[in-house]
């Protein structure tokens, strides 16, 4: 039941009577901007700073920093507590770490060096990273990223929430609010009722309550926009994906980019819940990789690819779904 605040150039503010009332608690990182907060089990907590991730093992009375990692304003922490792991949005990508912040390794094949504003886990296990210029998704832990900018501005992307159904929001620094019902595969603008100038929205941080409604943090970066926060008039209460919304044919689709080195994404679309096997062969017939081998439910889906170990050359990707197969063509340049 206690709350932390991030305080800009104070360091970390804590309440222990909902938010009535507040004490710093900065010893350690009095000088700090704090960016973003995670709390863990035991009253361990982590700061993302503009100098990298600060710790805390006695709920926020002391700080110390962090090992070697993140860098350049950590604006966002996101948790897979099942794993164990952390993972920390930075101005230097993306870092990850197995012993609650202690140290930290670079997760950034396929995003590099994008400075990164949020990051978000759903409850199937995807990882999302708003960068400077759209969205990513990985779909093996943060193993590999890939793009999921569909119809989304290359825009800084300040929030990332998921909401019933996993209906995805992104908040852009100038452009407002994307939502995705497809997992990350395609993005349209929500902004009726926004402020705006000139067409510019500039949104900050955003969050989906309980019941469905969506909050926004408005900026004031432009002229004429106020500050403040902003609600969906209707809460979202659909908890699947309306029938109309459904793929009527099952589809494998030529991954994207291909050629491709070494990552690639192969999208798909399911018509029903069923088990799914996509498998990656050579010319020769022989096994290269298993990429899924699970039950999914309807919709649109996708995985990655990182061929990084293979020679350049032609694969075929193989999709079983239940009863029904599809085979694509896919080619690595190296």
């Amino acid at each position: 039941g206690t709350l932390f605040a991030g305080l800009d150039g104070l360091g970390v503010a804590r309440s222990t009577d909902g938010g009535f009332s507040w004490t710093v608690v900065n010893s350690g990182i009095a000088s700090q901007r704090i960016f973003s907060i995670a709390t863990r089990p035991g009253g361990l907590l982590l700061a993302g700073t503009q100098s990298g991730v600060f710790r805390s093992t006695n709920r926020g009375d002391t700080w110390t920093a962090s090992g070697a990692g993140p860098s350049g304003f950590v604006r966002a922490f996101v948790v897979n507590a099942s794993a164990g792991e952390l993972f920390a949005g930075s101005g230097v990508g993306i870092h990850r770490s197995t012993d609650e912040g202690a140290t930290w390794t670079l997760s950034t094949t396929g995003l590099g060096t994008m400075n990164v504003g949020s990051l978000l886990r759903t409850i199937a296990g995807d990882l999302f990273a708003g960068v400077n210029g759209g969205v990513f998704r990985s779909t093996d832990d943060g193993l590999n990223w890939l793009p999921a900018t569909d119809s989304l501005p290359s825009s800084f992307v300040n929030a990332l929430a998921v909401g019933p159904g996993g209906i995805l929001y992104a908040s852009t620094v100038d452009s407002g609010v994307y939502v995705s019902t497809n997992n990350g595969l395609s993005w349209h603008a929500e902004n009726t009722g926004l402020p705006d100038r000139d067409g510019f929205f500039a949104t900050t941080s955003l969050t989906v309550s309980p019941s469905g409604s969506l909050f926004l943090g408005t900026s004031g970066a432009f002229e004429a926009i106020p500050a403040g926060v902003y609600r969906s008039t209707q809460p979202i209460t659909s908890a699947v994906i309306a029938p109309e919304e459904l793929p009527h044919t099952f589809s494998l689709f030529q991954n994207y980019p291909n050629p491709f080195n070494p990552l690639t994404m192969i999208r798909y679309d399911l018509t029903a819940r069923t088990r799914v096997v996509i498998t990656v062969y050579d010319l020769l017939g022989r096994e290269m990789a298993t990429l899924r081998d699970q039950t999914e439910d309807p919709g649109g889906h996708a995985v990655a690819w990182n061929a990084d170990r293979l020679s350049g050359g032609v694969y075929f990707c193989r999709m079983r779904a239940g009863a029904q197969i599809s085979t694509m063509r896919m080619v690595l340049v190296k």
